[in-house]
């Protein structure tokens, strides 16, 4: 199951380019408190909207007037646009018929906000940002695979899109990390215009200088633990990885007969109607599949479970649960929350209806899961408490504690693809309640001993009972990662909007139709 695929998958051409990277890295509106001062919101959320993502993409040669050679482009969605950056070499070529796209990481970009910790939110962002490229090509009818293993290789991807050796002192200044590529595969190609479709670009629009960052001559504080973290976690030439397994295509899980248009509504909430909403079945059932089948970015093995605080849905009683996103780790699971989960089947206080029993029922046929700690019990109060007490994780409809697996690693790189994972998890569940007219929010900021009692601790859901500090060796099995809330989102009356490319005026008008230009920086 997933976002359903387009009609008929798009041929690859500058408008249907231009209409991709608008759902994968574009500009959804701009806010307004004044009408004067403004800033940008993206497809993509980001913590603090700081923005420590960069999309870059290696294109084929598109032939005269613009590149004739692959070239490695970098998208600036201020003007909805590529950037040249370099000609490729010719081992990188991707086919005719498809592209890769790579993200950086600018964790610089947050350091000044949350010190060391910008790590962690900056591979989350990372992985909202995969999953948004994952629906953007299921927009059109395209699939996205991780990008050969060859390419996993700092040093390589640093090459291919002309990138300087981070320094040591990395987040000293703007330097840009490559973190993934992904290989997204179209139908056909088909480069020139006709009637409707997109304006070429001639040839003074393609850059001949490699980008040059904004703000690259700035001097930044220095967070040594966050860079050497980043160095640890890199995939270098000489270290030895697991052989790569089975090709899977990546999916957000999203099912939606317009998935473009869910895109471009999604908005992370600030505040959610408390009182008098439930979230309906339907819903509540979208949200599971999404949960289940979500793709780790990075492909491989699922590695991140769902701990579910359910407040207000249709179809299950209030109260904890967890959703195993892969069934063999169901042991490890039962050891970490010593004994306390028991299946849904064993556990609930009435029967639930039919086709509840039966989307469970399916869902655990694909190796998901959901598994019981405590029902009925009001979990809001706990839900506050745990996200550093913001209201916003018990006035939703549900809550969520990404849990991600520490244990099994077989190299360091494992962190930063939790995070990815995670990640991507919340982006689907963005898009789930952006689909249903609900809102959704990330939650970064949590009390992680206080999560883990709640599964760990008979008396860990109440907030006012001290969670235990002296957790044994079996506690750091599970480690939450990200918190998520989804419901009704309270409008906020002070702020005004505007279109997304109006600030590009008459000359950009058919970017609504999904065009982009290939300039100059």
């Amino acid at each position: 199951r997933g976002a359903r695929p387009a009609s008929r998958p798009a041929t690859l051409s500058f408008a249907s380019l231009g209409s991709f990277f608008r759902l994968a890295a574009g500009i959804s509106a701009w806010k307004s408190y004044d009408g004067v001062h403004r800033w940008a919101l993206r497809v993509v959320p980001s913590s603090g909207n700081l923005q420590t993502t960069e999309l870059h993409v290696v294109l084929p040669g598109l032939g005269a007037p613009v590149a004739g050679a692959p070239a490695a482009y970098h998208y600036c969605p201020e003007r909805h646009a590529l950037e040249l950056r370099r000609a490729v070499p010719p081992e990188v070529d991707p086919s005719p018929a498809s592209f890769l796209i790579v993200l950086n990481s600018l964790c610089v970009r947050e350091a000044w906000k949350y010190g060391d910790r910008a790590l962690r939110s900056c591979h989350l962002n990372l992985g909202h940002s995969a999953a948004a490229v994952v629906a953007a090509a299921e927009a059109h009818g395209w699939d996205v695979v991780p990008a050969h293993t060859g390419l996993t290789r700092r040093e390589v991807l640093s090459a291919v899109l002309g990138l300087e050796p981070a320094p040591e002192n990395g987040t000293a200044s703007e330097v840009e990390t490559p973190e993934l590529a992904l290989l997204v595969r179209a139908a056909g190609v088909s480069w020139k215009a006709s009637g409707d479709e997109a304006v070429i670009p001639f040839p003074e629009e393609v850059a001949a200088r490699p980008l040059q960052l904004q703000g690259s001559e700035k001097g930044y504080e220095r967070w040594p633990v966050m860079d050497r973290a980043q160095r640890s976690m890199a995939v270098w030439l000489g270290d030895v990885l697991a052989p790569p397994g089975e090709e899977h295509l990546l999916r957000t899980a999203v099912e939606s007969d317009d998935l473009g248009a869910a895109i471009l509504r999604r908005r992370s909430a600030l505040a959610f109607v408390r009182e008098g909403f439930a979230l309906s079945r339907s819903v509540l059932i979208s949200s599971l599949r999404a949960l289940c089948h979500c793709s780790p970015p990075a492909g491989g093995r699922v590695g991140v479970h769902a701990m579910l605080m359910l407040h207000r849905a249709e179809g299950l009683p209030p109260g904890l649960y967890v959703l195993l996103r892969d069934l063999n780790d169901v042991n490890d699971l039962q050891h970490f929350a010593q004994g306390r989960l028991v299946h849904w089947k064993g556990s609930m206080p009435m029967p639930l209806d039919p086709e509840m029993q039966e989307e469970l029922d399916r869902l655990e046929q694909t190796g998901c899961g959901l598994f019981v700690a405590a029902v009925p019990v009001d979990m809001r109060q706990a839900a506050q408490a745990s996200s550093c007490n913001q209201d916003i994780a018990g006035d939703g409809a549900i809550a969520v504690s990404l849990l991600g697996k520490f244990q099994g690693w077989r190299h360091p790189s494992r962190y930063r693809e939790l995070l990815w994972e995670a990640g991507a998890v919340g982006h689907s569940l963005h898009l789930v309640a952006a689909q249903a007219g609900k809102g959704a929010s990330g939650i970064g900021c949590f009390f992680d001993d206080f999560v883990l009692s709640l599964l760990r601790e008979p008396d860990g859901r109440d907030p006012t009972i001290k969670a235990s500090m002296a957790l044994d060796r079996g506690a750091w099995t599970f480690q939450p990662l990200y918190h998520f809330a989804v419901g009704v989102p309270a409008a906020d009356k002070r702020l005004h909007s505007f279109a997304p490319y109006h600030h590009l005026g008459e000359k950009y008008e058919l970017l609504q139709g999904g065009v982009v230009k290939i300039m100059e920086d």
